[in-house]
């Protein structure tokens, strides 16, 4: 999720270079800002699955 924001925002820069990165970069954090405000209040919806550990992502290939 990270590299994916913030990516954007680069991309836009590129696209736009009279837009200051500062700008853009405040943007695409507002976004995570407003999701988290959406879930608090109950507008989205987020589940943790007590299941989910690193350990499943991890796969062993000697």
């Amino acid at each position: 999720m990270f590299y994916g924001h913030y990516c954007g925002a680069w991309f836009v820069k590129i696209i736009e270079p009279t837009i200051p990165i500062l700008a853009l970069m405040n943007a695409v954090q507002f976004i995570d800002v407003l999701y988290t405000l959406f879930v608090l209040f109950h507008i989205e919806e987020a589940k943790i699955r007590p299941s989910f550990t690193i350990k499943e992502e991890v796969v062993y290939a000697p």
